[in-house]
């Protein structure tokens, strides 16, 4: 098996191909596959299991070893201490907590539907939502790729000049009980009405993904309203009518939090008026999570990589596995691929179909790491302290909920819903940082400060806990996405 996997590889970087971690593992299975299919078992949800061989760390050290193949690259990656965050971590799970809590007369609760409906307080796990946006690229050649040591030039060939700086972004929304509600939205950059020929080109795109198109290929509050309204709106376990109440966790991205731009002391009639329709825009979100029964719970700035579910496990696993899948086009379409004779919408047509197949494989196969990922950031906890040791957050070995139940001046009576007005800003004392808070941000201490952009948090940083990595060897290949948490102006995937 080794020796026609090491076979395999040469000629795949005899043709300039970039090899991954995945590539090797994915060959390597397929290999023994064919050697010894009495030894592989397929299971119903499509997972193979081995007999009498596991594709261990340790193997996988010593066929590199054997073959004199190492890893080419360098990287720079930069995390804020745990150490700092930890206080500010605790308020959040906190506030989750107390959002979650049923207040006899005060909270909204949903309808009692039996004791096989798993909850968290008053919110069903169904309707326990994690939502952020993520860059792709259109190819995930980054010149890192497995070569032989001693190579003093180590080539990676490029399918298509720029293919591999161009981005989309993709936005996706995870549920507490691991069941697929809401389909993937990507967006490109493109005229929103687009032309003839993207109607053509839009029949061909996977079913299960959703695809826009803006001038930046950006999210803005715009896009998120559309969201909401037009997907987010639909994906309950439940009717509408039935009014269940609803937590969406989001990182503290300008569109998510509805903070707009200040008003000038000088402004002209145009900035004015650009102002004046994103304030519009802002008006018409607040009321429609007001119409949806939503709280809304923002993790604080430079927390996401702790405790954001699409941060600590999705992203992840998605971006893999839409590598794998690029991996095997490329392989079946290899002429195609080196001519370079197709088109940016043949590229985003494969996205979307990759997009859609990683989502849905995701949901089938981790199923229960989701559901516990909820649990062990503290989003999906029972109220009742039940389950508080299943609190696991990455690099924070001491960080328990606390005291949730400590009464905070400036909570509003009925935090259980957002208000159709949102809720008051205060101006904090302008020595310190001049941004605005909400009250309820200021009395738990959680604020939303900028990033500093020369200290930003990759996402193969932030998408490395052990405990939910199906493979212990942290490799992902998409180490410049910067993280979402920026708090001014669209968000530039």
């Amino acid at each position: 098996m080794e020796r026609r996997l090491n076979a395999r590889f040469e000629e795949a970087r005899e043709q300039g191909r970039k090899i991954s971690y995945k590539w090797m593992l994915r060959h390597a299975k397929q290999i023994y596959g064919e050697l010894y299919p009495h030894r592989m078992l397929t299971h119903e949800n499509g997972k193979k299991s081995y007999l009498n061989f596991m594709f261990s760390n340790g193997w996988y050290n010593g066929f590199r070893r054997r073959y004199s193949i190492s890893l080419r690259c360098s990287t720079k990656r930069a995390q804020k201490s745990p150490e700092q965050l930890e206080p500010v971590l605790q308020n959040w799970i906190q506030y989750n907590r107390r959002m979650l809590t049923i207040v006899e007369g005060k909270s909204i609760i949903g309808i009692p539907r039996g004791p096989d409906v798993p909850v968290a307080g008053r919110i069903k796990l169904s309707e326990i939502c994690n939502m952020d946006q993520s860059p792709l690229p259109f190819e995930y050649l980054k010149g890192r790729t497995y070569a032989k040591r001693g190579d003093q030039t180590v080539r990676i060939k490029e399918g298509k000049s720029g293919h591999d700086k161009r981005q989309c972004t993709l936005q996706i929304a995870i549920f507490a009980d691991g069941v697929l509600r809401c389909k993937p939205l990507l967006m490109f950059k493109g005229k929103p009405n687009g032309d003839n020929r993207r109607k053509a080109e839009r029949k061909r795109y996977h079913p299960g993904v959703v695809v826009i198109f803006n001038e930046k290929a950006w999210a803005n509050t715009s896009n998120l309203l559309d969201w909401v309204k037009n997907q987010y709106s639909m994906a309950s376990a439940y009717p509408l009518r039935d009014n269940e109440p609803r937590f969406l966790a989001l990182d503290t991205f300008a569109p998510h939090i509805n903070k707009g731009k200040k008003a000038k002391a000088k402004e002209s009639p145009k900035e004015m008026a650009k102002r004046l329709a994103e304030e519009k825009l802002q008006q018409e979100l607040r009321e429609a999570f007001a119409k949806l029964k939503v709280t809304l719970s923002l993790i604080p700035g430079g927390c996401t990589g702790y405790v954001q579910v699409l941060d600590v496990l999705i992203n992840k696993l998605i971006k893999q596995y839409i590598e794998e899948y690029e991996d095997l086009w490329v392989e079946q379409n290899f002429e195609l691929w080196q001519s370079g004779k197709w088109s940016i919408g043949d590229r985003r047509v494969l996205m979307t179909h990759w997009v859609g197949q990683a989502f849905e494989r995701v949901h089938i196969e981790h199923k229960d790491a989701i559901i516990a990922c909820f649990k062990n950031v503290g989003l999906s906890l029972a109220v009742d302290g039940s389950e508080d040791h299943m609190l696991k957050v990455r690099d924070c070995p001491n960080l328990t909920v606390g005291d949730w139940q400590k009464a905070l001046e400036g909570i509003a009576e009925n935090p259980a819903v957002i208000d159709d007005d949102g809720e008051d800003t205060i101006e904090v004392d302008s020595n310190e940082d001049g941004l605005l808070y909400t009250a309820r941000e200021v009395a738990e201490g959680i604020k939303i400060k900028e990033e500093d952009l020369d200290d930003v948090t990759t996402d193969s940083g932030v998408e490395s806990d052990e405990r939910f990595d199906p493979d212990s060897e942290d490799e992902s290949d998409f180490d410049d996405a910067i993280n979402g948490d920026e708090d001014a102006g669209d968000e530039n995937m």
